[in-house]
């Protein structure tokens, strides 16, 4: 998960902080402000707000923290077959 907060978002987007927490209450996504929230709903949330910049940035960050997720479990993956052996 990124380092980027509901308030971090709405300084970006110039929009207050409980409209995006609304937006995404919609979604059945529940955070609070202070919350870091996951790049797939930050980049939802600039997309919709016409920020292509940000939303592109944000799903980058899915993408790298997703190779990350996996790189961990094949090293998982890898190291209990080892001990098997």
């Amino acid at each position: 998960m990124n380092d980027y907060t509901l308030k971090h978002l709405s300084v970006a987007l110039r929009i207050k902080p409980f409209m995006l927490i609304g937006e995404l209450m919609q979604r059945n996504a529940f955070y609070s402000i202070n919350q870091s929230i996951p790049a797939e709903h930050a980049a939802f949330l600039c997309r919709k707000h016409g920020d292509e910049f940000l939303a592109q940035f944000f799903e980058r960050q899915q993408s790298i923290e997703e190779d990350h997720y996996w790189d961990r479990a094949r090293e998982a993956l890898n190291a209990t077959q080892t001990q098997k052996q």
